[in-house]
C-alpha cells in the first residue's frame, strides 16, 4: 500500500505527495536515456524497467531538499531533474550492472556484510536499510534505490556547501565521495561518460561493445 511506503520507506508526506512524486516520476522516467534488454551476469534484464523508480526518487529528493531544479536541463551549469535521475541510474550500471538483486546481502559469520543491491551501499548503512525495511531484507528496487540515493543526497551536501552550489562539477565531486574508499581511479570517469552517452541517445559504452561482439559472432 502507497501509505505503508511512505511510512516505513521513510518519504515523508501524505497519500497526495507519494503520487505527485509518483506521477512526476513517470514522467521523468519516459525521458531518461533508454538501454533495452540485455543479458547481464546471465540474467534477462530490462534496464529501463526501474526507470519510473529513479525518476520518484529524483522527484523528492528535488523537492525534500530545496534543489529547485527544472525537469529537463536548461542551463549548462546545473543538471535538471531528468539529469539528476540519468545519473542515479549512471551510478547504479557502474555499481551492479543492474543485474543485481535489491535486499540481497552478503552474510559471513552471521553478520551482514555487504550490499548487493542496485546501487551497492555498505554494510555500515544495514541498520538503516532495515529501518526502511520494517526490519526485513526483502527484494524491493524501490527501497533499495531510494537508500542509495539518499546515501548519495548526503555526498552532494557536502559537495555543494548544503545544496547552495549545484553545478555540475560538485554533483561530479558528490559521485567521487559515493565511490568512497574505493581504489578504482576511472571510476568517476566511467559514470560521468555514461551520464553523457545517455544525454546523447546512446547505451553505455560496455553495451555498445558487447552489442559489436555479438554482431561480430554473428557474421558467418
Amino acid at each position: 500500500m502507497p501509505n505503508d511506503l511512505i511510512t516505513r520507506g521513510k518519504v515523508s508526506g501524505t497519500l497526495a505527495d507519494f503520487m505527485y512524486h509518483a506521477t512526476r516520476g513517470l514522467a521523468i522516467g519516459t525521458e531518461m536515456g533508454k538501454w533495452g534488454r540485455w543479458n547481464i551476469n546471465n540474467m534477462n534484464v530490462d534496464m529501463d524497467e526501474h526507470d519510473a523508480v529513479f525518476g520518484f526518487w529524483a522527484s523528492y529528493n528535488d523537492e525534500k531538499y530545496g534543489l529547485g531544479l527544472s525537469f529537463r536541463t536548461t542551463s549548462s551549469t546545473t543538471p535538471g531533474l531528468v539529469d539528476f535521475a540519468n545519473l542515479m541510474k549512471s551510478i547504479a550500471w557502474e555499481e551492479s550492472e543492474m543485474g543485481t538483486r535489491p535486499g540481497t546481502w552478503d552474510v559471513y559469520g552471521g553478520k551482514y556484510y555487504n550490499a548487493t543491491g542496485p546501487m551497492q551501499f555498505s554494510q555500515m548503512y544495514i541498520n538503516e536499510y532495515l529501518e526502511w525495511t520494517g526490519g526485513k531484507i526483502e527484494n524491493s528496487w524501490f527501497k533499495a534505490l531510494g537508500l542509495g540515493i539518499e546515501i548519495f543526497m548526503r555526498k552532494l551536501r557536502k559537495s555543494s556547501n548544503n545544496f547552495t552550489d549545484l553545478r555540475w562539477e560538485n554533483w561530479e565531486k558528490a559521485v567521487d565521495l559515493y565511490r568512497g574508499e574505493g581504489i578504482d581511479p576511472d571510476y568517476v570517469s566511467r559514470v560521468w561518460d555514461t551520464l553523457q552517452r545517455m544525454r546523447q541517445g546512446k547505451i553505455p559504452k560496455e553495451l555498445e561493445e558487447k552489442e559489436k561482439e555479438e554482431k561480430a559472432n554473428k557474421l558467418p
